[in-house]
């Protein structure tokens, strides 16, 4: 008769339960709101931001191959906190579907320069701009994001929708019942 290694088997394993489908559906869901928000991210910014590092930001085209390249990295890491510091924004300032299009403008515009911009100027320095460069490009950046962060948002929002996520300007919470706009319960609205 062989020996079990009880060390080697994993907790749930040893007690001969399951994981809980809670958890399991809490963890893909997860999983699966990263990858949504992390390929609308990357799809969106590396076409928009090699045209403006090239023709605004006065960047190569290898070097703003080289940011992009990064970029695209680093969006596997920040897209989703970014999406998640969207739908705050989105909650903290009230906008949602109804907002008018200058509220929503100001609304993604403010998420994406409160969120973006630290980023993008570590990403141009770790990739060679000189002061000139990083000024011209931050500034096109932070002057354009009003126009570029709509588009933006209302692309992020589209894929969300595409793949069954809330869209951002949808701000009620996941499973909270909250009060809209005459009285009525989130699921009412």
């Amino acid at each position: 008769m062989a020996t079990r290694n009880v060390e080697a088997e994993p907790a749930l394993a040893r007690t001969g339960s399951a994981p809980k489908a809670g958890m399991l559906r809490r963890a893909y869901t997860a999983a699966y709101r990263w990858a949504v928000d992390t390929s609308s991210s990357v799809t969106f910014n590396t076409p928009v931001g090699m045209t403006d590092e090239v023709l605004l930001g006065n960047l190569s085209f290898n070097q703003s191959l080289h940011v992009r390249e990064a970029s695209a990295l680093i969006s596997m890491v920040t897209a989703r906190p970014y999406g998640v510091f969207r739908d705050f924004v989105f909650r903290r300032l009230k906008t949602d579907e109804d907002s008018s299009l200058i509220r929503k403008a100001f609304t993604n515009a403010t998420a994406s320069v409160l969120f973006g911009t630290p980023i993008y100027a570590a990403t141009l320095l770790a990739n060679g701009t000189d002061r000139r460069q990083l000024v011209t490009s931050l500034a096109v950046g932070i002057l354009s994001s009003p126009i570029t962060s709509m588009v933006s948002g209302t692309y992020y929002d589209k894929v969300r929708k595409l793949f069954g996520l809330r869209p951002a300007c949808d701000i009620r919470r996941e499973g909270a019942e909250r009060i809209g706009r005459k009285g009525q319960s989130a699921t009412e609205v």
